[in-house]
């Protein structure tokens, strides 16, 4: 499997087929024309670029965080860089889905075939759901359409998001510590932590695997999701 990106000129990360990626930038870019007169057809084409960039860089980002927050986790005690790593992780994760998320809907407005009104603004805070509810219209029963459902209601999307935002709107999370004559037990935090902290539920380990797990759900949801994508783009531009 390659991991060099040629498109993004970057390694990404391990177990992430940079070839797949690659296929789906050549293919975006094949859709429209980026001069063309319709404004509607000149910036779908550019948001799906915007984004399928942003999505490896995403990835790398994840990567490197996840690495930096495994380091953190030593002997030496160093909350800051800890929160920092987990805080950086959980966005540039979430971040990677959303991107991939937004490539797609770009790319729906020059699949169908149809002229659609010019773009604006708000058109562009568009959810998960709503973007997996409009291929559910525009392309019904595609696999790629069903995956897109998959993913936004899947519990580790939920998750993510739930971290992202807590980290982000509510600051650092809660700690419990565990004491053994035996063994070294990890701190844990909260598995739900936009609930109140007397309601929080400490079993969520504070140990390299945590980032770790994620990413890898994070890595074979990006390769099964390229995979899709490509076969609906090709089909469509036969």
């Amino acid at each position: 499997m390659r991991s060099l990106s040629f498109m993004a000129s970057r390694e990404l990360p391990p177990g992430t087929d940079a070839a797949l990626y690659d296929r789906v930038s050549e293919l975006g870019l094949s859709l429209a024309n980026p001069n063309a007169a319709s404004k509607t057809r000149k910036s779908a084409w550019g948001l799906f670029v915007n984004a399928w960039n942003g999505l490896a860089y995403r990835l790398i980002a994840a990567h490197e965080y996840s690495v930096a927050f495994g380091q953190a986790l030593g002997k030496a005690e160093d909350r800051y860089r800890q929160d920092h790593a987990l805080f950086g992780f959980s966005f540039s994760s979430l971040s990677a889905l959303e991107c991939a998320f937004f490539a797609a809907n770009s790319a729906r407005l020059l699949l169908d075939g149809k002229e659609h009104a010019e773009i604006k603004g708000k058109a562009l805070n568009i959810s998960l759901d709503g973007i997996a509810d409009a291929y559910k219209r525009e392309f019904p029963g595609n696999p790629f359409t069903n995956l897109l459902g998959v993913i936004a209601s899947s519990a580790e999307l939920a998750n993510l998001q739930d971290m992202r935002n807590a980290l982000s709107h509510r600051g650092c999370l809660g700690r419990a510590a565990f004491f053994s004559t035996k063994e070294d037990i990890p701190y844990r935090i909260p598995s739900n932590p936009k609930a109140l902290p007397a309601e929080f539920v400490y079993d969520l380990e504070l140990v390299p695997a945590l980032t770790e797990r994620q990413m890898d759900w994070l890595v074979t949801t990006i390769n099964g999701f390229s995979v899709e994508f490509i076969a609906l783009l090709e089909g469509k531009n036969q």
